[in-house]
């Protein structure tokens, strides 16, 4: 069964939890680089943290790729033969720690960081950095935090063009502001969602700006729009949140995380996991609520 129809079947598909906060709690320095530069220097850490999610028994493990478009694009990018070095550790480091566990890999791309991205750059680097993961082996590629919507729809029409035939999936990050449900950058949740009627995604989803408690009227409105046509992935952080997911997070006690995931999925979520905070201990609850995996193993 491909990734979309099982997000759509029961139980809900278990997606992992914060791999740059689990980075942090291993000793990552964020003052010396991103998350990804430990695909060079710290490559068995990162393959323990993904470890540590697949014995919580999570269905799906995302790669340590989160900034690789910031860093492709960025003021100080790196140099692209680099960046598809990391692509590729990134997914072997995933797909060796799902193997024979029936754990799915996919992609993640975080956004650019631009205020005033350029979408045909970004449509360009989203296109190679899909590529690049799809021939490493991911499953999907997931385009993660997006909060602008001209750059969502530039990454999405980019990652479909690269990720041959693969799905890509968008989340949204979303929080109360003036305008009501709205992107750390103030954008209204309307202009996100006409980015996506533009470029449709194969399944939608949100993530980190919210615990799963404040997570739930963004639930319910993106289940209204998505009408029961794209299956909703839901990735609330732990609460509280830390500064910009760069802090270490209070631990939300895991049953009360449990509780608050599974009101999400009465809301309309397919899929759930967890964001900056969510550690094995928090899926591993989850894991013990939804009952055992249901993927037979995948090599």
């Amino acid at each position: 069964m491909d990734l979309v129809a099982r997000m759509w079947a029961a139980p809900p598909l278990l997606w992992d939890g914060g791999l740059g906060s689990g980075l942090l709690a291993r000793g990552l320095d964020l003052t010396a680089g991103p998350p990804e530069m430990w695909l060079e220097t710290h490559p068995a850490q990162v393959r323990a943290l993904h470890e540590e999610f697949v014995a919580a028994g999570v269905d799906v493990l995302q790669t340590n790729t989160f900034n690789l478009l910031r860093l492709y694009v960025g003021a100080s990018p790196l140099p692209a033969a680099q960046i598809g070095s990391m692509a590729a550790a990134a997914v072997a480091l995933a797909r060796e720690a799902a193997a024979g566990a029936g754990v799915r890999v996919v992609a993640s791309l975080g956004p650019s960081g631009q205020p005033q991205p350029d979408p045909a750059r970004v449509e360009a680097a989203c296109a190679e950095l899909a590529a690049a993961l799809v021939q490493a082996g991911a499953e999907a590629v997931h385009l993660e935090t997006a909060w602008h919507p001209q750059e969502l729809t530039a990454a999405l029409r980019g990652a479909r063009a690269g990720a041959a035939g693969r799905p890509v999936l968008a989340s949204l990050t979303l929080s109360l502001g003036h305008t009501g449900l709205e992107t750390p950058l103030g954008i209204p949740l309307a202009s996100m969602l006409r980015a996506m009627d533009r470029e449709p995604p194969d399944g939608v989803g949100l993530n980190c700006s919210q615990n799963a408690r404040r997570m739930l009227p963004a639930v319910e409105r993106l289940a209204q729009w998505a009408s029961g046509h794209l299956p909703l992935l839901a990735q609330p952080q732990v609460d509280p949140p830390g500064l910009d997911c760069k802090g270490r997070t209070r631990p939300e006690p895991a049953e009360q995380f449990v509780h608050d995931l599974l009101r999400l999925v009465e809301a309309g979520a397919t899929a759930i996991g967890g964001c900056c905070g969510c550690t094995a201990a928090h899926l591993a609850a989850v894991r013990h609520a939804l009952g055992p995996r249901q993927d037979p193993p995948r090599g």
